[in-house]
């Protein structure tokens, strides 16, 4: 007698625990994932676990459409209107599975999305380029009025300088001249030589200065003119600049 409860005992446990072992094991499968789908007019195709209730969810949640799958699995979703270029889920569901929620983002919507963003990226990177492009004629611009002005300050210092010596020499010659004629009036052939050698070397240089002012000023008049158009060539670069800003 006791021999044969403890063998009931025994059996009850194992059927007990094949028992819970059947029904955990059952909660663990998982539903199939939607595949094959093929999206008409208004309907929707796909695969998934045969048997199971598949629901057609917009991306707010909102109920599209339904239906269960055949024995092997297939099944179709009449719409009201055509999903093609719209982005849905499908919420698959069955008795003793883990339920599947598969979204299916539409193939022409991805291609504009990817499009889109292509065209966007190639618009920035040539907005980029552009800036760029715009900032360095700005630098040049400015490098150029810089080096202009500085050439323009230096001749003109250069004048300056010049025109000072030209005065010196002017003095000079004007005394050379007037030895010159006194020499000349006093009949020595020596004292004239020299006073004629003298005569000759300041008239020299003070020609030699005159050809440098006359010079300086050619730079001078050459420097302003190109300065004014490194400044016009400034302003426009910056207006550019400002636009692609």
């Amino acid at each position: 007698m006791t021999k044969r409860l403890v063998l009931i005992a025994v059996g009850t446990t194992v059927l007990v625990t094949g028992g819970l072992f059947t029904n955990a094991s059952a909660k663990t499968k998982h539903i199939s994932k939607i595949s094959n789908v093929r999206v008409t007019g208004s309907k929707v195709y796909g695969h998934t676990t045969k048997y199971a209730n598949v629901k057609l969810l917009s991306t707010k949640n909102k109920s599209l459409g339904h239906s269960k799958a055949n024995k092997k699995g297939n099944f179709i979703i009449k719409t009201k209107k055509s999903l093609k270029k719209v982005t849905f889920k499908f919420k698959a569901s069955k008795k003793g599975y883990v339920s599947k929620i598969t979204t299916y983002k539409a193939k022409k919507v991805i291609a504009k999305t990817k499009s889109k963003t292509l065209r966007t990226t190639q618009a920035s990177a040539v907005s980029t380029k552009r800036r760029t492009s715009a900032q360095l004629a700005v630098s040049k611009a400015e490098q150029l009025v810089e080096n202009t002005n500085e050439s323009l300050k230096t001749a003109q210092s250069s004048l300056l300088k010049a025109k000072r010596l030209e005065g010196n020499y002017s003095y000079i010659l004007s005394d050379c001249k007037k030895d010159l004629d006194f020499e000349m009036g006093a009949g020595s052939a020596s004292g004239l030589a020299g006073a004629q050698q003298r005569y000759n070397d300041a008239l020299a240089a003070y020609q030699q200065k005159e050809a440098e002012i006359n010079t300086y000023e050619q730079q001078i008049a050459d420097y302003t003119a190109q300065l004014t158009q490194a400044q016009q060539a400034l302003s426009s670069a910056k207006a550019n600049l400002a636009t692609l800003s």
